[in-house]
């Protein structure tokens, strides 16, 4: 995959694929962009550290219990691909609604993100995902 035009279509359509899919809240989908071996990493600035497929799915059935997410945009910033690697630096903004009680609160939440896909059987699957809230990052 060191066609970097090839890689960087097949990022958008993950992503695309992605962003639809946390708006159905749909789980199984999400999930199946993931790779299932030992080599998983997923870690967040809250401190989340998920190393495996059902702490992953954990994670995300927390996340769509506490939000429906509205709509979900993305850029992405840079691609690099080699034969076996694809590392991705995108900017995400979701669009949530949370319920507090009684009241629904409406938020932004703009989000940095670095994905590491690597291929596995033919098929490209997440191996490492980072992301951070953007105001953490410096001015």
């Amino acid at each position: 995959m060191a066609d970097l035009n090839l890689a960087t279509k097949l990022i958008d359509q993950y992503f695309t694929e992605i962003a639809r899919s946390y708006c159905n809240k749909d789980l199984d989908s999400i999930i199946g962009h993931y790779n299932r071996d030992s080599s998983l990493l997923f870690w967040n600035a809250e401190g989340d550290t998920i190393t495996s497929i059902d702490q992953l799915t954990l994670w995300y059935e927390e996340l769509f219990r506490l939000f429906d997410i509205k709509s979900v945009n993305f850029r992405v910033e840079e691609v690099y691909a080699d034969e076996s690697t694809i590392v991705s630096g995108s900017l995400w903004v979701l669009s949530t609604l949370r319920k507090l009680g009684e009241e629904e609160l409406e938020e932004e939440q703009s989000l940095r993100a670095t994905h590491l896909l690597k291929q596995h059987n033919g098929r490209w699957f997440i191996s490492h995902l980072h992301v951070s809230p953007t105001h953490f990052l410096p001015d």
